[in-house]
């Protein structure tokens, strides 16, 4: 039932007879709306049933911790409004009966508390009362004046719950609309967090997850996504089949069923939406259409740091722009202006990415992008022999620990295979799915009336050639049926495989159902092979031969060692990218069409056109192909190329290529994070090991090394880390004439590869780091100060050897180098390091003891261990942190490194750290310190101690604690703070009391019905301050909104009591609870003209990423002036500057920045091509053509590629090759 009729819930309120029914309701309200009276309220008025039953009482608690004590009872009345006050007031002992006859009437319900609150009273003097009185009747004017006289006569408070007030709330508070709901069957319009579980539940039902959850066994990659993903955004990387997906839904499922909140957002979702707000609220409604708009704002919000909203993606690799999603998702996980202290986001999410989707993003923002990433590698041996035997154990069939070891290395430990393998034979991994495929059509087959096996084949393949020649791999059933309208047999054996769901399944997407296959390795091994079945045939269509979005699946059918060598020829001329997928398949030429691919992929790469610009996409694409193959071919292909790229790179360094490893690892400083390189580098470690290690030997030992191939050597050397390289390094630094330009490289090389004998190497480069001047004439950090302050620190917080690191403490001890060493070694998480660190923070506050000052170091590395911890779930070790517990535990340590130790120990947490804390509470020295980490912690045992140190905290600073922990005694505090406030402070304008700032954040926590009630009660004195003006405004209740008209508007300088509101309101404040109801930017229209232009950019900012498009539209589009203005595409002109600016700078690709940035206003694509189309008739050159079409290959779909015109540009060949190159980039991207 939808709320139609603003009266429907006080009706049907007042139409419930059902007594048990009712008090149910009432109770449930009492709990929920004043958790702090009323949330353990018992029931003894009701039976198991839910029945009335006899009681003294409907409802009896004592409020938890309260000071004096606080007992609390409840009664409930559902009769007619003439019983009620008999039912409440009636009093028997001033009936009169008659003559021999006593009152027959009950005592009312103030009556009967009473009688219990007076025996109470008598072995708890002092004690409070609250009686709540609820009915769905409204009491006459007279009865409510009566049941508070009442109250006055007897010292309790009544708090008297009518039928509009119970229905206020129900129709007001999402819990009530929640209780509404479940009681009366009114739908939701706010969101709740018990609907948000509730609609997680429905959301992970409906991920199309076809693995058997009791074959799933628990992997390594299951607590890197538990505890080491980086966060809010994690991306796992890995290929098809290797259990990401998986491993992220094995999360939210644990998450969701340990009562968190969770949603999959499926691709469609995140393609239609520019921000996580407008995506989750897209996906909320979806599930409960009734939903208000925003509610994607609200979910996040209803979740915290400690219990965050999980977001799964499904599946970005599928969607028409997985590079450009993939950016957006980045983006969504981009550090905001921050406050350390505070908690972070309170949102999770994770992504599963294919490395070859990455791969066709461009360098910066897959740099980004993999800074945010974990690697989904296949099976341990251990997995996959856990795996194996458990699939075994569920099909009944025996399997030993020696037979399961085998079967996985058959298998290459593949997650996919293993579960798709039939175990009752010998496994071949090329022939698993097909295996598979064929395995699960004989149990159709073997069901009753189902078609024989060959028609159950050829049905699957023509659906396969269907998906080929329409160019759709996601069809809708729809789709499926007119494509074979003619052929009705195959129809029905397609919707009977359907009805299985083992190799195909239907899924709901929006308004139709998609096929949605068991793995898209599945999906791919049936379009290679009903194309392997046309190439045979000789029947290929052009347009599949020619389609680059097809070339791995071409390529794959090519490799049939069946395959024609006429289809090898057409291939190269339509498709050479596939024939760098044929060659990745059979990797070394067996067979007599294998030489013929090699031989086209040679003819190919000797065409002059090859090398051309309208190629460019093409072989970027190929050398990413080869990058991936392992074959002894690849080194003398890949020299045929003349680029010098990244896939470039890596094809060559994978495939054994000492030169390429060079630049490689001198593309990026070693302490710079890079995955990739670190992957490629274990990779060639593995694969070449001794050869390489050999060759690096040699080539450091020259003497006639240029600068480069130096530096390129000692990085390779330290990220190898072989102790067998020390003497070829030694060797390098005796040759080397110019050693301190490389001395950084020296020190990374040395430290890592130095095993045992440290002194040998790292004297030297230690000696010579301490001769660099240790001042700076221009006041940077100097020359000795510098070497090792940045990216060799944080390299070495990744690798550093034990022998190195005991080298460096025990050098430090000397005065040249302590300082630099100690900022090297701040990071690393190692007993000795951590220990060296709390002991050279001791010493230096000895010596700062009595002198006043703010010391940074110390501050700064613990916010970066916490920083550490909150976005990448990587806390100090368990060994690190009980070697500083042993620290600050010892008695015979002084005070100054007990308390260093504590601090640097208590950066970041751990389980167990609150109990540990609480036995340590009163230890002297840094009492107030184990307290703070206690109530970080969330310790609701700290409470107390607490709230004695905000009693004296006028400056706030202890009050920034209550961002971590709150309960309803913080909040008395909080309302005593307040009472002080209002004694002290003078009533005139923009006055301040010195905790203001956190006070109206803590306010701004608050539920809003009880920082409303607040805000009411001082309002006297807090009228007066900019602060809480703009707290009442941030409330958007209609009483905090006359609040704030009445200051402002009294007020001499209404711009001054709304600046900075932006601050105030935490837009883009990580911690802050910000703006998530869009009442709260409409309690701001009538201030509009008193908002500064860069708070209204804010605004006009915040209402992009909420997805608040035309609210933005009608109030602050025309507000935007100046700078502001400038940056939006509000006015063409502005956009068509910035286009001349980036032409002019040849910044190219910075295109890709300025479209997005104009997306996320809320522009459609098709607007910004427009626009484009008509500065490039105004800009007729190959460099403005450049990009234009880096904008179609970074945002647009195929349709866009035929309005591109290159009429008037010369060269016309250059701008038709890049035109050709275009088409080939959206194509192979793409299918839309």
């Amino acid at each position: 039932m939808y709320m139609t009729d603003h009266s429907e819930t006080t009706r049907q309120l007042s139409q419930i007879t059902d007594a048990g029914l009712f008090e149910r309701l009432a109770t449930a309200v009492l709990r929920h709306a004043v958790p702090a009276l009323y949330g353990n309220l018992t029931h003894p008025g009701l039976n198991a049933d839910g029945k009335t039953v006899k009681s003294p009482v409907d409802g009896i608690a004592f409020v938890s911790g309260a000071h004096p004590s606080h007992m609390v009872i409840a009664h409930h009345a559902s009769g007619s409004v003439d019983d009620l006050k008999k039912k409440w007031l009636h009093d028997p002992s001033t009936v009169k009966p008659h003559k021999g006859t006593k009152p027959t009437a009950p005592p009312g319900d103030v009556i009967k508390t009473m009688s219990i609150v007076l025996e109470e009273r008598k072995r708890t003097p002092g004690l409070q009362v609250t009686l709540a009185l609820t009915t769905n009747r409204e009491p006459s004017e007279d009865l409510t004046r009566d049941v508070m006289a009442a109250a006055k006569n007897y010292q309790i408070n009544i708090d008297t719950w009518s039928c509009s007030r119970i229905a206020n709330y129900l129709d007001n508070e999402p819990d009530g609309q929640w209780l509404r709901k479940h009681y009366l069957g009114i739908v939701q319009q706010r969101l709740s967090k018990q609907l948000l579980r509730e609609l997680s539940l429905a959301s992970i039902k409906a991920l199309p997850v076809m693995a058997r959850l009791e074959s799933l066994v628990h992997r390594e990659l299951d607590t890197v996504v538990l505890d080491r993903s980086p966060r809010p955004v994690a991306f796992l990387i890995g290929e098809s089949g290797v259990g990401k997906t998986i491993a992220c839904y094995k999360r939210l499922k644990a998450h969701i069923g340990a009562g968190g909140c969770g949603l999959v957002l499926p691709h469609e979702i995140l393609s239609a939406h520019r921000t996580l707000d407008q995506a989750l609220d897209a996906e909320l409604r979806q599930f409960y259409p009734s939903l208000e708009a925003g509610v994607g704002a609200i979910a996040c919000s209803l979740c915290s740091a400690t219990d965050p909203l999980i977001i799964l993606i499904e599946d970005v690799n599928r969607s028409n722009n997985p590079a450009l999603l993939l950016e957006r998702l980045a983006g969504w996980g981009e550090p905001r202006n921050e406050d350390p202290s505070t908690e972070s986001a309170n949102w999770r999410l994770l992504c599963p990415v294919w490395p070859k989707v990455l791969a066709t993003i461009a360098d910066e923002a897959r740099r980004r992008i993999e800074s945010l990433s974990v690697w989904a590698l296949p099976f341990t041996k251990d997995e996959a022999r856990d795996a194996i035997e458990r699939r075994a154990a569920l099909a009944d069939i025996i399997v030993s620990p020696l037979e399961a070891d085998n079967l996985a290395d058959a298998l290459g430990n593949d997650p996919l295979l293993i579960a798709l393998c039939n175990f009752t034979q010998s496994p071949d991994p090329q022939q698993v799915i097909g295996g598979f495929i064929k395995a699960s059509l004989c149990r159709c087959v073997s069901s009753k009336d189902r078609l024989i096996l060959t028609e159950y084949q050829t049905a699957l393949k023509a659906l396969a050639c269907g998906m080929l020649s329409h160019l759709r791999v996601d069809p809708n059933w729809s789709e499926v049926r007119n494509w074979l309208k003619d052929q009705p047999e195959h129809i029905t054996a397609i919707r009977q495989l359907l009805q299985d769901s083992e190799i195909v399944r239907l899924t709901d997407a929006g308004q139709v159902q998609r096929l949605n296959f068991r793995h898209d390795r599945v999906r791919s091994w049936l379009l290679a092979d009903s194309a392997t079945d046309l190439i045979k045939s000789g029947y290929v269509d052009d347009a599949i031969f020619s389609e680059p979005y097809f070339a791995d699946v071409i390529g794959t059918a090519l490799a049939d060692p069946d395959a024609s060598a006429e289809a090898v020829t057409r291939v190269g001329i339509f498709n050479p990218l596939a024939l760098f997928y044929a060659l990745k398949m059979f990797r070394e030429p067996k067979t007599r069409i294998h030489k013929a691919i090699l031989a086209a992929i040679e003819a190919w790469l000797a065409d002059e056109t090859t090398h051309g610009r309208a190629n460019r996409t093409l072989r970027w694409e190929a050398l990413h192909v080869l990058s991936e193959t392992e074959s002894s071919q690849v080194l003398a292909i890949a020299k045929r190329f003349r680029e010098r790229s990244w896939p470039a790179l890596e094809t060559r360094f994978r495939n054994g290529d000492i030169g390429a490893g060079l630049d490689f690892c001198l593309s990026v400083e070693p302490g710079v994070t890079a995955p990739w390189r670190d992957r490629l580098i274990a990779h060639a470690k593995v694969r070449f090991g001794e050869a390489l290690v050999h060759n690096l030997d040699e080539l450091l030992r020259r003497s006639d090394l240029s600068s480069r191939e130096r530096s390129g050597g000692l990085r390779l050397a330290g990220h190898l880390a072989e102790p067998v390289l020390a003497g070829a390094i030694a060797s390098c630094w005796a040759s080397d004439l110019e050693r301190t330009e490389h001395l950084d490289d020296y020190l990374w090389a040395a430290a890592e590869c130095c095993g045992n004998n440290p002194d040998s190497l790292l004297k030297p480069v230690c000696d010579t780091w301490a001769a660099l001047p240790y001042e700076s004439p221009d006041g940077r950090l100097s020359p000795r100060s510098d070497l090792a302050a940045h990216e060799i620190s944080w390299a070495f917080k990744e690798a550093l050897p034990q022998p190195a690191l005991r080298y460096f403490i025990e050098r430090a001890r000397q005065e040249d180098l302590n300082a630099p060493i100690t900022y090297m070694l701040r990071g690393i998480d190692h007993p000795d390091a951590v220990e060296f660190i709390a002991l050279e923070f001791a010493t230096i506050s000895r010596k700062a003891e009595g002198k006043g000052g703010i010391w940074l170091f110390s501050s700064m590395l613990h916010s970066d261990w916490e920083r550490q911890q909150r976005e990448k779930g990587k806390g100090m070790s368990s060994v690190s942190r009980q070697r500083l517990q042993e620290l600050w535990e010892c008695m015979d340590n002084d005070r100054h490194i007990r308390r260093q130790a504590f601090l640097l120990w208590a950066a970041t947490s751990a389980p167990g750290d609150v109990e540990l804390l609480r036995s340590m509470a009163d230890l002297p020295f840094f009492a107030d310190d184990i307290l703070r980490a206690r109530l970080k912690r969330a310790d609701s045992i700290a409470i107390p101690a607490f709230i004695d140190k905000l009693r004296s905290d006028k400056a706030g600073y202890w009050w920034q604690l209550g961002r971590f922990i709150w309960s309803d005694e913080l909040t008395s505090a909080l309302e005593e703070n307040f009472q002080r406030r209002g004694a002290e402070v003078k009533r005139v304008w923009k006055v301040y009391f010195p905790s203001d700032w956190i006070m109206s954040e803590l306010l701004m926590r608050l539920k809003t019905s009880v920082a409303e009630r607040l805000l009411k009660a001082h309002w006297s004195h807090l009228r007066f301050s900019p602060y809480f003006v703009q707290t009442a405004i941030y409330l958007a209740t209609p009483a905090s909104c006359a609040l704030a008209k009445e200051a402002i508007s009294q007020c001499p300088d209404a711009s001054e009591i709304l600046q900075h509101i932006h601050i105030h309101f935490g837009i883009k404040m990580t911690g802050h609870p910000g703006v998530s109801r869009i009442q709260q930017l409409e309690a701001l229209i009538p201030y509009w003209d008193h908002i500064s232009p860069s708070d209204i950019h804010s605004l006009w900012d915040l209402c992009n990423e909420r997805g608040w498009f035309d609210f933005r539209r009608t109030h602050l589009d025309e507000r935007l002036q100046g700078q502001w203005r400038k940056r939006t595409l509000l006015d063409e002109s502005n956009f068509c500057s910035d286009l001349d600016e980036h032409l002019a700078n040849g910044q190219i690709h910075w295109i890709d920045y300025l479209v997005d940035r104009y997306l996320n206003q809320g522009e459609q694509f098709d607007r910004i091509l427009n626009i484009l189309h008509k500065w490039l008739r105004d800009h007729r050159t190959i460099t403005a053509l450049e990009l234009i079409v880096a904008a179609i290959v970074h945002a647009g779909r195929r349709h866009d590629l035929d309005l591109i015109c290159i009429d008037g540009i010369e060269p016309v060949p250059q701008a038709e090759a890049i035109i050709a190159d275009t088409h080939f980039a959206v194509r192979r991207r793409s299918l839309d």
